[in-house]
């Protein structure tokens, strides 16, 4: 079905003049089936409406529409905007051009020439859902339909609605043929202005998510998930070459990497657990931060590191590159139980991995620091609710967070920004149990 929906598109394509917009066109689609719910659509002049605040099909004179049936005027959920969430899709609202005419639209259009990919960015600001949602779902579609190599074949236009900062969004560029355009950022002069869209691509493949966030069900490992080793590591080969990064682990030391927090999430004990590991386990130790190196420096310093430790939390993503034959400790803190959020354990854990991954938690309230509820920031408190006395009394008094399912429990967020003294004899007996420890000593 996919070889016949790309061939219905490059013969109606090659038909048009896609070099020069004229309205009459119209738009068209050619809709990949899968399901209920598709995963790709590619559009020929898909635009957006600033008066409408919506993404329009106009039904022009050379039109068309393959796989796709409009309900009450409605393109409904014709293409899934991310790899992890079945109920992120497009909508696309069927207009006739007398309406482009009567709205005066189609005096003020911007065309976007070539070829883009639309998708919607999950979590803001978290590293670690840029590179499990996005990145590698993006290179993977990019890949397996032949737009990667030599170079992004795609501009990515990035559905992005919040007004947060996302320091780490430079990172898409390495996944894009000319810079990212930000859908937030759309100017509209005057305000009955079109952006269309010459080719666009709205979906991503989700055949490298391991992890599924609580959709329906508590959070948790994507059952019979076919991804492996080669997948992660081909991602990874690409993402560090694009960075430039010369990764050779032949020369140099063996060490390992403590990844630090600044303002939450602390293991207040750091300095001392970082002379201990050196020392007990015979390795160099490092320490690596968000907020005081680059993104590219961390995942170079990684990719070497024999041993890789971490509170719970975005940043461990970067155990993904790893190399084989080495250990993730991840530290959770009180009341996090070990056997529910386990993104990074499932990655490291993958077939080919052949990484030794070991949880330490923390049991002890009297080795924990909280933060208040005010440290809370507005994407985990669903809808900007406020929290009664009584529920912060009762998530005070709590000594597990239960299952949860998407996507703002307070609970969760609440424990996981909490500072911990760590065990330190503890942490290190548990990396002596592992085969990578016993082999290094020999």
């Amino acid at each position: 079905k996919a070889a016949e929906w790309s061939m219905v598109f490059i013969a109606s394509k090659s038909s048009s003049k896609a070099s020069s917009f004229n309205i009459t066109e119209g738009t068209s689609v050619w809709r990949e089936p899968e399901g209920n719910v598709s995963r790709f659509c590619r559009f020929h002049n898909l635009c957006y409406s600033n008066k409408f605040k919506e993404y329009i099909f106009i039904n022009g004179a050379t039109s068309v529409q393959y796989g796709v049936s409009p309900e009450k005027g409605i393109l409904k959920d014709v293409a899934l905007l991310t790899a992890v969430w079945r109920r992120m899709a497009l909508d696309v609202y069927v207009v006739d051009l007398e309406t482009v005419r009567r709205h005066h639209m189609r005096e003020f259009i911007e065309r976007k020439q070539g070829n883009y990919l639309l998708f919607y960015q999950t979590v803001p600001g978290n590293i670690g859902h840029k590179f499990h949602d996005s990145l590698l779902p993006l290179y993977n579609t990019l890949k397996k339909r032949q737009e990667l190599l030599p170079n992004p074949g795609r501009t990515l236009v990035i559905l992005y609605p919040h007004e947060r900062y996302d320091r780490h969004m430079e990172l898409y560029d390495f996944l894009s043929a000319e810079k990212p355009i930000l859908t937030s950022h759309f100017k509209f002069e005057p305000d009955e202005s079109l952006i269309c869209f010459e080719d666009v691509l709205v979906g991503l493949s989700n055949d490298t998510v391991w992890y599924q966030y609580g959709e329906g069900v508590p959070e948790g490992p994507v059952e019979s998930t076919q991804v492996t080793a080669t997948d992660i590591r081909d991602f990874n080969a690409y993402f560090t070459d694009r960075l430039g990064l010369q990764i050779d682990c032949r020369t140099g030391k063996r060490y390992g990497v403590l990844i630090s927090r600044k303002k939450t999430r602390r293991i207040l004990n750091e300095k001392e657990l970082l002379v201990a590991a050196a020392e007990d386990l015979h390795i160099d130790m490092v320490e690596v931060s968000l907020e005081e190196n680059t993104v590219s420096s961390i995942i170079e310093k990684i990719s070497c590191a024999e041993l890789l430790i971490g509170v719970h939390g975005a940043l461990v993503i970067l155990a993904m590159f790893l190399k084989a034959n080495t250990v993730l400790l991840e530290v959770y803190p009180y009341a996090l139980n070990t056997e529910l959020y386990t993104d990074y354990k499932t990655v490291v854990e993958l077939p080919g991995m052949e990484i030794e991954y070991l949880a330490w938690r923390n049991f002890n309230l009297s080795n924990t620091v909280t933060h208040g509820f005010e440290y809370l920031i507005p994407q985990d408190i669903s809808g900007g609710q406020t929290i009664s006395k009584e529920e912060q009394e009762r998530i005070l008094k709590s000594s597990e967070v239960p299952p949860v399912q998407c996507c703002h429990n307070i609970e969760l967020q609440f424990r996981r920004r909490q500072d911990t003294i760590v065990d330190i004899p503890a942490i290190i007996s548990l990396l002596k149990t592992t085969n990578w420890y016993k082999k290094g000593t020999k």
